[in-house]
């Protein structure tokens, strides 16, 4: 097994740090909103996809968001239950359509215009550090 430099070890950790801090700083913001980050990730997508396309399935929608399948199943339930997406079956029963509702769609828009406010304070607080 070959040995990592340490300044290849250095840009991981950093890496590592940059993306446990943005995912804290984004979890406050979406905790007032009793939104996790997985459900906004599908609330953006949903919304970003929705731009172009007419019919959105769930594998589409995970697959954009960069979610795994398995863990976006369940983040589509918990939306569904808040009663900020609606999925239905078309043709074949294994592949579900996701449609935003317009509690979903309200909601997107109260905390999306926060977001941008996040990545600046965190390029901020970075260059700082660096």
């Amino acid at each position: 097994m070959a040995d990592t430099s340490l300044a290849e070890k250095k840009i991981g950790l950093l890496v590592w740090k940059l993306s446990n801090h943005w995912q804290s700083k984004l979890r406050k913001i979406l905790k007032n909103y009793k939104l996790t980050l997985n459900e906004y990730l599908v609330l953006e997508s949903i919304f970003d996809l929705s731009e172009n396309q007419k019919e959105l399935s769930q594998n589409e929608i995970s697959i954009f968001a960069g979610i795994d399948i398995s863990v976006a199943s369940v983040t589509f339930k918990l939306l569904e239950n808040k009663k900020l997406i609606m999925r239905r079956t078309k043709n074949d029963n294994r592949k579900k359509i996701v449609e935003m509702l317009a509690n979903g769609i309200n909601l997107y828009k109260k905390v999306q215009p926060l977001i941008p406010v996040s990545y600046t304070h965190l390029t901020l607080q970075t260059n700082r550090e660096v």
